[in-house]
C-alpha cells in the first residue's frame, strides 16, 4: 500500500507556520507531464494547497506560479482524466519542480472490487460518514436507506412492510408486465434498482435488468448484494460519476451516468488540490462536475419509455422526476447573484469561521465552508417550510366572505412539491365564525382534487376548499396517480415552479351570520405519499421509508386571519386599470407573465416562429371554472393548452406549414365560454369551428372561404403594387374574428372578419352576409347592431397593409378597430356619450378635427433599421415598415380603458388603463421589450 503520510505531515508544518506577505511573492517555475510517458499536460491547474494562489500550464506543460513567502508549501496539480499529484519538496523560487499525473485507468484489475464499502472511507471522512449514516439522534440520509427503502419495496413487491401487499404492487399489477401492452419485454426490472441499489446496475451485464429483489436482507454477508442492500447510495457511488450525459430521460446507470469504474480507489471530487494516493482505497481525481447541478440529474431527471422503443426523451415520453429539469428552468439556473446549484442548498457548508481539517488524520486546514454537509436534506420540515411563502387577503362583503389566497414558492430551486409522483401537497382553507360554525363555500371557490381524500375523517380534504399541488400521471390501463414505470401520459402538473405564486380564491356564505367575528384559516400540508395509498399499505400510523414513525401529513404553513362582524363592510378596490397583470405571447409559443396574473404554468414552447393568437381559458368546463389556462393558437391551427397540455378539442381542419399554397394560415382564435370549443380564423377568411363551437354543423362557417383573401406571406416588394398574384404576395388578408356570442351558449350569432386594409366582412351564423343598413330600427345592443350598425362610419385604408385587430366596444355601442400605427377607431363614432377617447380619429365629415389627439402613440414610421432616419418618400420602407409595428388591442376589465400592443412587446395604456391621463405607461413591472425583435404576438389581461 502506498500512503504518504508526508502529506500530512507538510500539511500541518503549513498550517502551523503559514504566513503570507504578498508584496514578497517569489516566481516559482516547473512542468507537470503524464507519469510514466513523460508527455506534458496542457491546461493543468497548478495550486499551492489550501490556498488560493494557482496558475495553468502551458502548451509545454510549463508553469511560473507567484507564490507568497512561506516557510513551507505543497505545490498540487491537477486536470480531469488524471489523478491529483503534487510536489512535496519544492522550495521557493525553484525554476524545476516537477509534477507527474497519472492518467485515470482505462481497464479494470479483475482482482479488485469495483467499489469500497463506505466504513473504508469512515477511516478518514469521520464527519461524512456520520453526515450520511446518521447515528444516535440522527437519522440516516435517504441516500444510505435507498437499498432498504420500505416503501420501494412495497411498491415494488409487497415485501417492505407488514401490509405491504395490499394496495399496488408493480410485480403483481403493473400493466408494462403483460404482453399486449409490453409485447417487448422491455422495463419489466420497474427500473428501480438503477438508483436503489446503484452499485449493482452500474456493473449489469444488461443494462436496466437488475431486480429489486437482487438485494435483500436476507443477502449473504459481505458480497456485493448484501453491500448494495445495506448502503444504497453511497460514497463511491457519486465519487466515480465522470460525467452525466444528456439522456436526461434515462435512469441513472441506464444510459444516462457515465462512471468510472476501472480503480476502486478512485474518487472524484472538486478539489483540484486534493492530494491522497492508498491504493485501492482512496486516489483523488479532480472534476468539476461535482460542484455543477448536473450530478444529480442521474437519480433526479428521467422519463418512462412509454412505447417500449428504447427512447426515453421522444416527445411524448411521460415523466417521472423533473427536478433537475425544473432547477434548469428557473432563475436559480442563470449566472448572477440569484445562482444557486443542488449543492449550494442540499449539500450547505459548514458555519463558522475556524479552519477545519477535512481528513481525520491530518491534511491541511480548509475554510469550514469547504467541508459540506452529506445529509443530503430535502423534505425535512425546516427545508419545507423554508420553500414556500403563504398570504390570505379576505374581506367581508355584505354576507360573504371573500378570500385570495397566494403560495408562493420562494425558497426551492425546483418545483413545490417535486421527486417522484407520489409526492403531493394541498391548501387547505377553512372559515368559521367565533361561536365555531363552519361556513358553507360558494360558487366561484376553489377546491381541492378528490385525491386529498374523500370521507368524514379530519385529513379528507377532498371536494373541500383549498388547491392540490401534483404529477399525475395515466398509465396504459387508464388508471390514474400511477409510478413512472406504468405511465403513458402526463395528465396535468399544478406544482409551483421556483419564484411562482398559485393564486386561488375562495367565497363563503355569511347570511345570518354578518354581525359575527368570523376566523379564515389556509393551511400548507405536504404528503410523501398518496393517502389512499398510504392507507392501503398501513403506513399512516405505521413506518416511513427508513422505518421510523409516519403520520401522514406534514403541516409546513398556517396563517389564520380574524375579520369583526362589527363596523361597516369594506368594499374591495380594484387597481388600476381593474387588471392585475396579463401574458405576453412570442412568435415562439413562450408566455411571459407581467404584473400579477394567475399563475400558469405549462412547458409549450414552439422553438421557431409558428404561435399566432393567445386566449384566455378555463379547463375543464363549466364544472370547474375556477381553472385558470391559456390557450395558444399556432400557424397550423392547433390550438394548445397550457395548464392542462393534455386537454384537447377534437378538430377536424388542419392547415399544414409544409403545403405551399393551403387553405390559409390561423391567424386568430376565439374560445368558447365554457372553453370546450373555439372557432379559428385563417387569413384566407375561413372560419373554422371546434368543440362546443361546432356542434353538429360543418367545421368550415359556409362562404367564408370564399372572400378573394390573400396568404400571409413575406412579401418582396411594396404593399401598395396590385400586381401581386393571389394566393400568395396578397396585400389583402383576414386579420382578426369577432365573433357574436350574446348568450354565451357557445352558439354564434353572427361573425364580423377585419380584412388587412380595415375592411369588415359580417355574416350570421349560416354565413348569410349581412348587408350594409339592414340593422336599422334594432336595439342598440341587437347583435345585428354590432355586426353592421346603420350609422357606421368604418375606417379603409386603400392599398395599405394597416387594419390588425378587432373588438367590440366595451359599452355594447359598437366595434373598435386598431391600425398599425396606434390608431383607435370606434365604430360608430358617438362623439357625445363616448367615454373613450381615441387616438387619431377625426370627427366626421371633419377630416382634419381629431376626436383626441391625447393618449396613445400614433406612429407611421418605420422601424426595420433603427439608427437610420425614415425617408417617407421611399413608399417601400415608409410603407410597409410602419404596417408592421402595432400589434394587439384590449380593453380593461372595468370602466372604460384600453391598451395597444406593440410587435416588440411595448404595452400602451389609455384611460382607466392608466393612473395619470398624460402617462401612456400602465402600471405593470418587467414588461419583456424584444426590440430590434418583433417577437410580441398577442397579449391576454386578467382582472
Amino acid at each position: 500500500m502506498r500512503l504518504r503520510v508526508f502529506i500530512f505531515c507538510f500539511s500541518i508544518l503549513a498550517t502551523l507556520f503559514f504566513s503570507t506577505n504578498e508584496g514578497l511573492a517569489v516566481p516559482t517555475s516547473g512542468r507537470v507531464v503524464e507519469a510514466g510517458s513523460g508527455d506534458p499536460i496542457e491546461g493543468a491547474v497548478v495550486q499551492v494547497q489550501a490556498s488560493p494562489v494557482q496558475t495553468t500550464t502551458d502548451a509545454s506543460g510549463e508553469f511560473v506560479i507567484d507564490i507568497p513567502q512561506q516557510p513551507f508549501f505543497i505545490l498540487t496539480a491537477a486536470k480531469i482524466g488524471y489523478v491529483n499529484n503534487a510536489s512535496f519538496d519544492s522550495v521557493l523560487g525553484a525554476t524545476d519542480v516537477l509534477i507527474e499525473l497519472p492518467p485515470v485507468p482505462t481497464e479494470a484489475n479483475p482482482e479488485e472490487p469495483t467499489f469500497q464499502s463506505p466504513m473504508a472511507c469512515a477511516s478518514c471522512h469521520l464527519v461524512h460518514y456520520a453526515d450520511w449514516a446518521g447515528g444516535g439522534k440522527e437519522r440516516p440520509s435517504r441516500h444510505s436507506t435507498a437499498g432498504q427503502n420500505r416503501w420501494v419495496r412495497d411498491l415494488y413487491d409487497g415485501s417492505g412492510t407488514e401490509g405491504g401487499e395490499a394496495g399496488y404492487v408493480f410485480k403483481r399489477d403493473s400493466p408494462i408486465l403483460s404482453d399486449e401492452v409490453n409485447p417487448t419485454g422491455l422495463h419489466r426490472s420497474g427500473l428501480c434498482a438503477e438508483c436503489h441499489l446503484p452499485s449493482l446496475a452500474a456493473v449489469a451485464e444488461v443494462p436496466g435488468t437488475v431486480e429489486l429483489s437482487d438485494a435483500t436482507a436476507g443477502s449473504v454477508e459481505g458480497t456485493p448484494e448484501r453491500m448494495a442492500y445495506e448502503d444504497g447510495i453511497f460514497c463511491g457511488i457519486c465519487h466515480k460519476i465522470r460525467d452525466v450525459n444528456d439522456n436526461l430521460g434515462r435512469t441513472a446507470f441506464f444510459g444516462n451516468i457515465e462512471p468510472t469504474l476501472t480503480d476502486p480507489g478512485l474518487q472524484y471530487g472538486p478539489l483540484f488540490d486534493a492530494v491522497i494516493d492508498i491504493a485501492a482505497q482512496m486516489r483523488a481525481a479532480v472534476n468539476p462536475l461535482h460542484k455543477d447541478s448536473k450530478v444529480c440529474a442521474g437519480c433526479h431527471q428521467y422519463n418512462m419509455d412509454h412505447d417500449f422503443d428504447n427512447d426515453f426523451d421522444e416527445v411524448g415520453s411521460p415523466p417521472g422526476q423533473t427536478t433537475y429539469a425544473e432547477w434548469l428552468s428557473s432563475p436559480y439556473a442563470v449566472e448572477g447573484e440569484d445562482y444557486r446549484t443542488c449543492q449550494d442548498c442540499h449539500m450547505p457548508p459548514a458555519e463558522g469561521e475556524d479552519d477545519v481539517v477535512i481528513c481525520v488524520f491530518g491534511g491541511p486546514a480548509r475554510s469550514a465552508t469547504a467541508l459540506h454537509s452529506h445529509r443530503f436534506e430535502g423534505t425535512t420540515l425546516p427545508y419545507l417550510q423554508a420553500a414556500v411563502e403563504l398570504v390570505i387577503d379576505a374581506s367581508r362583503i355584505g354576507d360573504l366572505l371573500h378570500a385570495k389566497v397566494d403560495v408562493s414558492n420562494v425558497g426551492a430551486g425546483h418545483n413545490f412539491p417535486t421527486g417522484v409522483s407520489v409526492r403531493n401537497a394541498m391548501l387547505v382553507v377553512r372559515a368559521k365564525t367565533d361561536s365555531d360554525t363552519q361556513l358553507p363555500h360558494l360558487e366561484g371557490t376553489s377546491l381541492i382534487p378528490y385525491w386529498g381524500g374523500v370521507g368524514d375523517e379530519p385529513d379528507d380534504y377532498g371536494d373541500t376548499p383549498g388547491r392540490g399541488f401534483a404529477k399525475i400521471l395515466r398509465s396504459h390501463d387508464d388508471r390514474e396517480r400511477v409510478l413512472f414505470i406504468d405511465a403513458i401520459e402526463l395528465v396535468e402538473n399544478t406544482q409551483i415552479p421556483p419564484m411562482g405564486t398559485d393564486t386561488s380564491e375562495y367565497w363563503f356564505d355569511l347570511s345570518g351570520l354578518e354581525s359575527e367575528d368570523v376566523e379564515l384559516s389556509a393551511e400548507i400540508i405536504y404528503r410523501r405519499a398518496w393517502k389512499d395509498l398510504a392507507e392501503a399499505k398501513g403506513w399512516i400510523g405505521g413506518v416511513d421509508g427508513q422505518g421510523y414513525p409516519y403520520e401522514g401529513d406534514v403541516l409546513v404553513k398556517s396563517v389564520t386571519v380574524e375579520l369583526t362582524g362589527e363596523g361597516p363592510t369594506p368594499t374591495p378596490t380594484a387597481p388600476i386599470g381593474c387588471d392585475s397583470g396579463y401574458y405576453l405571447l412570442d412568435a415562439f409559443g413562450g408566455r411571459h407573465p407581467v404584473g400579477s396574473p394567475p399563475v400558469i404554468t405549462g412547458s409549450l414552447y414552439f422553438g421557431y416562429n409558428i404561435a399566432r393568437d393567445l386566449e384566455r381559458a378555463r379547463t375543464g368546463g363549466p364544472t370547474s371554472l375556477l381553472q385558470h389556462d391559456l390557450a395558444v393558437l399556432d400557424g397550423a391551427g392547433a390550438v394548445h393548452f397550457i395548464a392542462s397540455p393534455t386537454q384537447t378539442i377534437e378538430q377536424d381542419f388542419f392547415f399544414p406549414i409544409t403545403e405551399e399554397f393551403p387553405g390559409g394560415r390561423a391567424v386568430d382564435l376565439s374560445m368558447t365560454s365554457d372553453s370546450l370549443g373555439y372557432w379559428v380564423l385563417t387569413d384566407f377568411g375561413g372560419i373554422y369551428r371546434a368543440g362546443s363551437a361546432k356542434g353538429e354543423d360543418e367545421s368550415l362557417v359556409p362562404n367564408t372561404d370564399t372572400l378573394g383573401l390573400g396568404l400571409d406571406i413575406p412579401l418582396e416588394g411594396s404593399l401598395r403594387d396590385p400586381s401581386f398574384p393571389s394566393p400568395g404576395g396578397a396585400n389583402l388578408r383576414a386579420v382578426s374574428l369577432l365573433v357574436i356570442d350574446e348568450d354565451g351558449d357557445s352558439t354564434a350569432e353572427g361573425y364580423v372578419i377585419l380584412d388587412s386594409m380595415g375592411g369588415h366582412h359580417p355574416f350570421d351564423n349560416e354565413g348569410v352576409v349581412i348587408d350594409p343598413g339592414s340593422s336599422s330600427g334594432s336595439e342598440i345592443n341587437s347583435p345585428d347592431r354590432l355586426l353592421d350598425p346603420t350609422a357606421y362610419l368604418w375606417p379603409f385604408f386603400t392599398g395599405l397593409d394597416i387594419a390588425r385587430d378587432l373588438e367590440l366596444h366595451p359599452m355594447g355601442t359598437g366595434v373598435v378597430i386598431l391600425d398599425g400605427w396606434g390608431g383607435v377607431h370606434p365604430v360608430p363614432v358617438d362623439e357625445e356619450s363616448n367615454p373613450v377617447y381615441f387616438a387619431n380619429n377625426r370627427v366626421s365629415n371633419e377630416d382634419n378635427t381629431p376626436l383626441s389627439p391625447v393618449g396613445l402613440p400614433y406612429i407611421t414610421s418605420g422601424f426595420d433599421n433603427p439608427s437610420t432616419e425614415v425617408d417617407e418618400s421611399d413608399e417601400e420602407s415608409y410603407g410597409r415598415d410602419a404596417a408592421s409595428i402595432f400589434m394587439d388591442l384590449e380593453f380593461t376589465s372595468c370602466e372604460s380603458g384600453l391598451y395597444t400592443l406593440d410587435r416588440f412587446g411595448g404595452i400602451f395604456g389609455l384611460g382607466a388603463a392608466r393612473e395619470n391621463p398624460d402617462d401612456p405607461i400602465p402600471p405593470f413591472a418587467g414588461s419583456p421589450y424584444f426590440f430590434p425583435d418583433q417577437l410580441a404576438v398577442d397579449a391576454e389581461f386578467f382582472e
